[in-house]
């Protein structure tokens, strides 16, 4: 299976305004008018499609028919399986429809735009194409035709609205998450074209049960997205499904088939507990959209104000909280938070000026996919990948580029490698502050890499900490990479400026700085910095993009592990090169850092460690923490936070000094907090 592209729409806040304002009072005239439900939902299709068209150069392809009536530009014998090229041809029928069908475009109600429209539609409905993957035939491809219909199938002729009403025809209702939303959405169009009530309702029944949260696919407890199993996909399948539900929902709004305030009241807090923290400045990182990484685009997500806008529609109870996060949100002014999801296996920290993405993967999720000739190169995503961002755009569309072997985050040997899958992943937070840690193992044939990973965040910083590194079969250079990013001037070691490609060696004695954060090693090991100037191509990594060079300056630093001896470096945000100076003394120290445990103790008394098996951790000469089994712990004035990385739930018993405790550990992994 395969998910379509995003149509992205990012309107200025004038524009989304103007917009909300329109569906409004279309709201309002379609109520008083008494239009029919079914012919409502049609038009507020049009309406939307309409409003939401960047209207683009329709002039490249709009008078250029060959003689067959088709595009010489076009490959109509491409089958393939991701992004199929034949299916630009009814994709470009589409734009022109729209073009000639909105008020604002030059070639509104053109007759030379329509004749090439009406002319490529019949090729299409002639030649019924089809292709291998069955998404395109029953739902990339209705998709496509159920937008014509909507914005032009007045102007069609009999036969060409019952061959397009044919080809809307091919969906079939299954699958679950965006899948299910997908299909039943086009069932509910078809139903609203041929005025089949009937369709209509048992389609929106469908939908609107789609709208859940549970360990199925779809929306999870935690509000992580799962399509294909266990993996995270919120800004990919994910955010198609958030995309639909929000239009369908302001489609039904009013009429018989409305969504029930507690569906609208999830979508709200599948937006503000859980897609909201998944990205900055409405952009992603790779962790979030699984293979769809290998598409050229894809980590730019919709607009907050977009979402925001129909989500106070839908679920106006809420209106005021859903206009301050999209406020807060815009203006980088949420309040300092770290959040988990336990479910996966992934965590999110967030400050005015930086965000933090770390995924981890353990037995309970899964691999990242390669299907359908996409993500060709990822089998070391997913890995425990750290990402660091300031403005979003660090690694957009930087994928052709990468050196697939050394992702950001990874520990790695060779680039035919892949993670082998442990039982100990998870977070620990208090909501401001927390870490992630994980087993890791990574093994091509007969070589297997192992260690402990630990990264704790608080503040402006975040301590990443690897122990028990052990190789078997390994002849080759070990590495830890501290990013892979793309490359912005100034970049300083130290006093050094560093400008030319090529490789650099640093230092523990020096502060390797690069687009607002700073990277110190804390341990031995050598620092060897690696700026590229290079090329590549989507192609390279998605058969289904396009083989054009790509060029792009790639910023990586990394640590080579010499021995197996525990290793730590550190991070932290500034908002100038000048900061670091003026910077105060290290305010926390490791106070272990073994395969047993893993530890750092602030200047303030927090203790943020992780327990790998049960023992314990000497914490002042007054305070030992001792404990009954693998945790991940918090202790700080007198709260204690704790979390279960192998999800298995059940007592831990526990002793801070002399005080003896016990607590029920979450069976998901979700952290405990108790106030002593």
């Amino acid at each position: 299976m395969t998910g379509k592209t995003n149509s992205i729409y990012s309107p200025a806040g004038n524009g989304l305004k103007a917009f909300l304002m329109a569906c409004l009072l279309f709201v309002a005239i379609a109520g008083q008018a008494q239009q029919p439900d079914a012919d409502t939902i049609i038009n507020r299709l049009a309406r939307h499609l309409i409003q939401r068209s960047s209207l683009p150069g329709i002039e490249k392809f709009a008078f250029n028919l060959n003689s067959a009536n088709q595009w010489e530009d076009i490959d109509y014998s491409d089958l393939a399986k991701s992004k199929w090229k034949t299916a630009i041809h009814l994709d470009r029928v589409k734009e022109l429809a729209i073009a000639w069908a909105t008020p604002s475009s030059k070639y509104y109600k053109d007759a030379r735009v329509w004749n090439t429209l009406s002319k490529a539609l019949d090729v299409w409905l002639g030649k019924k194409f089809q292709n291998p993957n069955w998404w395109h035939n029953e739902i990339g491809i209705p998709q496509i035709m159920r937008s014509i219909l909507a914005v032009a199938g007045n102007q069609l002729t009999g036969t060409q609205r019952q061959g397009g009403l044919q080809v809307l025809a091919q969906y079939r209702v299954r699958g679950t998450g965006a899948n299910l939303i997908w299909s039943a959405d086009l069932a509910m169009h078809y139903g609203a074209f041929i005025k089949n009530d009937s369709i209509i309702k048992n389609s929106r029944r469908l939908i609107v049960a789609e709208i859940r949260n549970d360990t199925a696919e779809g929306i999870q407890p935690d509000y992580s997205f799962y399509q294909h199993g266990a993996r995270l996909q919120s800004f990919h399948y994910g955010i198609d499904y958030l995309n639909d539900l929000l239009r369908i929902g302001w489609q039904l709004q009013g009429t018989v088939w409305a969504y029930p305030a507690d569906k609208a009241a999830l979508l709200t807090n599948y937006v503000m507990h859980g897609w909201q923290w998944m990205s900055r400045n409405n952009y992603t990182t790779p962790a979030t959209v699984d293979r769809a990484v290998s598409r050229k685009g894809q980590l730019k997500g919709i607009s907050m104000q977009y979402v925001a806008g129909f989500l106070s529609g839908l679920d106006p109870s809420r209106a005021a909280s859903i206009d301050r996060m999209e406020q807060e949100y815009r203006l980088n002014t949420r309040k300092p938070a770290f959040h988990d999801f336990p479910y996966s296996d992934f965590a999110t920290y967030h400050q005015p000026g930086f965000s933090v993405f770390i995924k981890t993967i353990s037995t309970r999720t899964l691999p990242t996919e390669s299907i359908n000739s996409e993500n060709k190169k990822g089998q070391l995503l997913h890995a425990g990948n750290v990402y660091l961002v300031k403005d979003g755009k660090e690694y957009f569309d930087v994928m052709p580029l990468w050196d697939w072997q050394y992702l950001p985050g990874i520990t790695s040997f060779d680039p035919q490698a892949k993670i082998e899958r442990m039982d100990f992943a998870g977070t620990v937070t208090d909501g401001e502050s927390g870490l992630t840690a994980m087993h890791y193992a990574l093994r091509k044939d007969s070589s297997l890499l192992t260690a402990r990973k630990a990264w704790i965040m608080r503040g402006d910083q975040m301590i990443a900490l690897i122990a028990g590194l052990t190789r078997r079969n390994i002849s080759t250079p070990v590495y830890t990479v501290l990013d892979q990013s793309r490359w912005r001037e100034p970049v300083l070691a130290g006093n050094r400026k560093i400008s030319k490609p090529g490789v650099h060696p640093f230092s523990a004695k020096e502060h390797l700085y690069h687009n607002g954060f700073s990277f110190s090693l804390l341990t031995t090991g050598d620092g060897k910095l690696i700026l590229r100037d290079t090329t590549g191509s989507w192609r390279s990594i998605n058969e289904g993009e396009q083989p054009t060079e790509v060029k792009g300056k790639i910023f990586q630093p990394m640590i080579e592990h010499k021995n197996d001896d525990a290793a730590a470096y550190l991070v932290s945000f500034y908002s100038s090169p000048g900061e670091i100076k003026a910077a105060g003394s290290q305010q926390w120290n490791i106070i272990r850092n073994d395969t047993a445990c893993q530890a750092i103790l602030f200047d303030d008394g927090m203790v943020m460690a992780v327990f790998h098996k049960a023992g314990s951790l000497k914490v002042t000469e007054e305070t030992t923490i001792q404990v009954d089994r693998p945790c991940l712990l918090q202790y700080h004035s007198n709260k204690l936070t704790l979390s279960d990385p192998l999800q298995l739930g059940g007592t831990l018993k526990l002793s801070i000094g002399a005080r003896q405790l016990s607590a029920d550990l979450k069976k998901d992994g979700s952290s405990l907090s108790i106030n002593l």
